[in-house]
This record gives structure tokens, C-alpha cells and sequence, in this order.
């Protein structure tokens, strides 16, 4: 890549690279270890992250000789770089390929590297990935792009505005041989998350560099600082532009060459389009240039209600749905109240950030009888005298 081409990526200073380069120490390794997630199902060789974190003392000798191995280049990489491919259904009585998802497992002792790795990046994540994407990094919440898409969706139409390793294949029990990989991540592997933002982030990136090359027009700038042109969340991902099937065109050479630089392919048969004031009148046009349909309201982002008019209370249905059967399955167990209450602040957290009141409105109505059902069913298990204290406070998410 030619200088000039560097100019608009964020680099990292030698302090930086030297911090994310260096060797690994047992402190670090230490708290890696016991940031692993509990519950989780183990690698191949059969030891979860609860094994590690309660044997600590007795393997973390073995482990440090491991990671230093690994630094200093020593160590055969197929002894820790390799995974377990199996597919988990997405509905019941799956009968098609398309019907599963596969995750990858791995063992803990390379999870806990990577896990070393994503803690050093995290520290330069900040810097080096455009605020479009508001996934999987601290500081950066995930209702931040609901509440902008919300508003920009509500001014648009009220302005009538133009518009490496190696893997094998889990199947019924039986591991077939290990091959190769070439390229993609593996999900399960503490470190897949923030490499994926890296990797995605060059979509913002060249958007950013078509806008500078006038190619592009931004919406709404007087809602967002210097306009609107993109938001992601991880691989969800919203692109907004001016009517101008020009520009449309060169949009579309844009998202090709993301997918020549990045590997990874935009599934235009499962994206929507969405088109305001003018641009309505030759929507057609714009639905063969991508080859995607055209979408509804309300459609949902990140699980969110979308709709540029008010959200009614049955828009609300399915995430009341799902936070209902979420709840059920608390309602039978033996709890203490107060971790009722810490699991739910938990959960609304998300709805309840101040200056998002608003957009979800109607939603929190209807929720809070659901809320009000599931501490009721606490109370019930205890005599009256040993209730306590119950308080909720509306806990912003970092």
C-alpha cells in the first residue's frame, strides 16, 4: 500500500506497537485466565476454563513455558492453533445446511493467548476503529447507533430529503480429518471480535475516502457531526446516501472492492433498501442496481423496533417475547431477589440510558409489566419478613 494511501488509516505509534509486541508475563497471563467465561464447552482436550482458572497454581508454570515457546518461535504452532468445527441448529427439526450455524471449539490454553491478544489491542481499538462501528469495544454502546438510526430515519422522511489455523469437522460424534485455513474467523476465539472490527473497519474507511473524493453525498448533517454515511455494528451494517444513482453506482464499486480487499461478501439477497421523498419514484432502479428488495416498516436493527413514524406497542411484541421466555426460565429457580434485580439492571441497562428515553418509550411500558411479573415471582418464595430491601437503578452500560 502506497503512502498516500495510508494517510487516512489509523497507525499505531512504536510506543503502541512495542506495548502490543512484547512478551507475555504472568500477570497478564493470570488475568487473562480469569477473564475466561464460565459454562462454556471445552476444546478437544476436554478442560473448560474452570479447570484453569481453580488449578491456577499447580499448571501455570506449564502455561508460562508454553507462551514463551510461542514468543521466542519455538513452539510447533499446531499444538496450540487448532480447533473443532461443529454445527448447532437454529430451529428446531434443521433439515438444510443454511439451518445451522457452526462454531469452532478451542482449547482454553490458546484461548487465554488470545485472549492476552485482545486485551492489548483493546488498549489501541479505540484509536484505530471509526466510531461508525459500536460493537465489542468499552465506551462505545450498542444503543448509540439504534438511537441515530432512529432519528435519521424520522428526518429523512419528515424532510423529504433524497435519499490460519487448523480445524476439523464435528459431525453425529465423529471428527473427520484437520485441514487449513485460509482466511476467516473462528467464533468462540476471544480474539475473532475486535479483528473482525478491524477488518470491517476499511468499509468506513473507504466510504470516508469516496466522500472525501466528492462521490458521495452524507445525510442529515445538522443531526450528526459532519453527516451520516454508515453504521456498524460488528457484521450489521447500515449505508445511507443521497438520491443519485451515480452515486449509487459508485457505492456499489466501493462495497466490490471491500470484498476483493477483505474476503468477506456482501449478501445483497438478504439486505434491504430503503428509499425517501424523490428517490421513490425510480426505487426500481436502485433494486436492480443492488439486487436486493425493498424493505417494510417496522424492520428491526439489532433487535431494536425501526420505523421513521412512532413505534406502536405491537411493534413490541417480539422483543417482549423474547424477554418474557428469557425470564421464564428464571421464574422456577430458588433466587434471592437482589440478584433479580442485578440481572434485570443488567438487561435494561440498554433501554434506559438517559438521553434514549424517548425512542423507547413505548417499549419500557410494555416491558415493565414484564419486569414487575418476574420480581413478584421472587417475592412469592420468600416469607415476608425476609424480603429486604429491593432497589433498581438505571445503570448505563460502558
Amino acid at each position: 500500500m502506497v503512502e498516500s494511501q495510508r494517510d487516512d488509516i489509523t497507525q499505531v505509534t512504536d510506543v503502541e506497537n512495542e506495548l502490543l509486541s512484547e512478551s507475555f508475563k504472568e500477570l497478564e497471563v493470570k488475568e487473562a485466565n480469569f477473564q475466561m467465561e464460565h459454562n462454556k464447552a471445552p476444546g478437544l482436550d476436554g478442560f473448560p476454563a474452570e479447570f484453569y482458572q481453580v488449578f491456577w497454581d499447580v499448571i501455570k508454570d506449564d502455561l508460562m513455558a508454553l507462551f514463551h515457546d510461542f514468543y521466542e518461535g519455538t513452539l510447533p504452532l499446531h499444538r496450540l492453533n487448532f480447533g473443532i468445527i461443529t454445527l448447532l441448529p437454529k430451529q428446531k427439526d434443521a433439515s438444510r445446511i443454511q439451518q445451522y450455524r457452526p462454531i469452532c471449539l478451542l482449547n482454553v490454553s490458546f484461548k487465554i493467548f488470545t485472549k492476552i491478544m485482545a486485551n492489548r489491542i483493546a488498549l489501541v481499538a479505540q484509536k484505530v476503529i471509526k466510531p461508525s462501528q459500536t460493537a465489542f469495544l468499552p465506551g462505545r454502546n450498542i444503543m448509540e447507533g439504534v438511537v441515530i438510526l432512529h432519528e435519521t430515519l424520522h428526518e429523512l422522511h419528515k424532510k423529504k430529503k433524497n435519499g490460519g489455523g487448523s480445524v476439523a469437522v464435528k459431525v453425529n460424534d465423529e471428527i473427520g480429518s484437520y485441514f487449513q485455513t485460509r482466511k476467516g474467523l473462528r467464533q468462540g476465539d476471544p480474539l475473532s471480535p475486535i479483528l473482525f472490527n478491524l477488518v470491517a473497519d476499511m468499509l468506513a474507511i473507504l466510504i470516508q475516502r469516496a466522500k472525501d473524493q466528492g462521490r458521495f453525498k452524507v445525510v442529515v448533517p445538522h443531526l450528526v457531526d459532519n453527516g451520516l454515511s454508515i453504521l456498524q455494528y460488528a457484521d450489521d451494517t447500515i449505508l445511507f446516501m443521497d438520491h443519485d444513482l451515480d452515486e449509487a453506482r459508485d457505492l456499489k464499486l466501493v462495497l466490490s472492492a471491500f470484498e476483493k480487499l477483505s474476503g468477506l461478501k456482501i449478501n445483497f439477497h438478504k439486505s434491504e433498501l430503503f428509499c425517501y421523498g424523490k428517490a421513490k419514484d425510480v426505487e426500481h432502479e436502485y433494486v436492480k442496481l443492488f439486487g436486493c428488495d425493498t424493505g417494510d416498516y417496522p424492520f428491526k436493527y439489532l433487535g431494536i423496533p425501526m420505523h421513521h413514524k412512532r413505534i406502536n406497542n405491537k411493534d413490541w411484541q417480539g422483543v417482549e417475547e423474547r424477554i418474557q421466555k428469557k425470564l421464564s426460565s428464571w421464574k422456577g429457580k430458588f433466587l434471592l431477589v437482589i440478584f433479580r434485580g442485578t440481572y434485570w439492571a443488567r438487561q435494561w441497562s440498554l433501554l434506559l440510558k438517559e438521553d434514549e428515553r424517548d425512542v423507547m418509550k413505548e417499549g419500557c411500558k410494555l416491558l415493565e409489566t414484564s419486569v414487575m411479573h418476574f420480581f413478584e415471582a421472587g417475592f412469592y418464595k420468600f416469607p415476608l419478613s425476609k424480603r429486604g430491601d429491593v432497589a433498581l437503578s438505571c445503570v448505563n452500560s460502558t
